[in-house]
């Protein structure tokens, strides 16, 4: 409403679609977890282009997670122009 009343009412129509498209996505999680038989669609094959993506962001996670000051003082010295 604040949107409306400020005269953003064009933003205030394009935040609605865009919540009901998320809306679709994240109800169509919560289908497929308690909705589907998980045995029907259960596909073990993993090419190895996942395989590698999952390694390197789960390496990303935990050096992120062990060593935060790490990534802290990266993003500072990007903000501050090094």
């Amino acid at each position: 409403m604040a949107a409306v009343n400020a005269g953003y009412t064009w933003l205030a129509i394009i935040a609605v679609i865009f919540s009901a498209i998320s809306a679709y996505f994240y109800l169509r999680i919560v289908i497929y977890m308690y909705m589907r038989d998980p045995r029907a669609e259960l596909n073990l094959s993993t090419s190895k282009a996942t395989r590698l993506t999952l390694a390197v962001t789960g390496l990303a996670v935990l050096f992120i997670g062990i060593l935060p000051s790490n990534v802290i003082d990266l993003a500072r010295s990007t903000v501050m122009g090094f």
